[in-house]
């Protein structure tokens, strides 16, 4: 086989797992927030499969962003939570999920000038 075919089979393959992970540590958190399952569990699972996609990509948007809204809603670690949809705005500036995230985290807050 073609070591560019390889090379891009390898990288097609690195890009859907970090999809896969990402995508579905997202739903996790959703589950969680919103009563899909036991918030608890949700959030573990979340925790355990974000993990694996920074692990793949640690500047990944919806990783980062996903990781801050664990941070935030299982763990009320706010300040973290922060540094990662902070580090998702600087990833992809125009991400409306980080966006999004940041400014529910400001408003929680009550941090009404940022």
């Amino acid at each position: 086989m073609d070591s560019r075919r390889v090379s891009f089979i390898g990288l097609l393959t690195a890009s859907l797992a970090l999809c896969l992970w990402a995508g579905m540590a997202d739903a996790y958190v959703q589950l969680g927030r919103f009563n899909g399952m036991p918030a608890a569990d949700a959030m573990q699972e979340a925790r355990n499969a974000v993990r694996r996609a920074l692990e793949l990509a640690p500047n990944d948007p919806l990783a980062l962003t996903t990781m801050g809204w664990v941070l935030r809603t299982a763990d009320w670690k706010w300040r973290e939570a922060r540094e990662y949809f902070t580090r998702a705005r600087a990833a992809q500036p125009g991400n409306a999920a980080a966006i999004l995230a940041l400014a529910v985290l400001e408003l929680n807050l009550r941090h009404y000038e940022a």
